[in-house]
């Protein structure tokens, strides 16, 4: 999911992903990726030019402190909003296991897949078809 890897990538400030340091057109691609499916600010080319910023001695020092809080800023944001897709992946996850866990259930134990309120309603329908 290119959301969770551009959160991912400007949480952890590693700019690598399936074993390879990315490229600055990695970055730009997947910023534009973030951009154009409005997934939110989690641009990854923002924190890197933030934390270039941080990091050249020929910056400014009160730029660099400001880079310093924005970035800091930044992440924590990212970090907070993070979480909430992996407590939303989790919750999804479960979900569709429990999902699987009933389906298997119910075609062990010979049952019905129809829920009984649908079967009232199938039964409803066919008394007022059938005089």
């Amino acid at each position: 999911d290119g959301k969770y890897l551009a959160m991912s990538l400007i949480v952890t400030g590693r700019f690598s992903a399936c074993g390879r340091d990315l490229f600055p057109s990695d970055i730009n691609a997947l910023d534009e990726y973030v951009h154009r499916c409005k997934l939110g600010p989690y641009r990854p080319g923002r924190a890197l030019r933030l934390s270039g910023e941080v990091s050249c001695p020929d910056t400014a020092p009160e730029r660099q402190a400001k880079a310093a809080a924005e970035l800091e800023a930044f992440v924590a944001a990212t970090r907070a909003e993070l979480g909430k897709l992996r407590r939303i992946q989790e919750n999804r996850l479960l979900q569709l296991n429990k999902n699987d866990s009933c389906r298997k259930n119910r075609i062990s134990s010979g049952c019905s897949i129809v829920s009984t309120s649908t079967e009232a309603s199938v039964s409803e329908l066919r008394r007022n078809e059938w005089p």
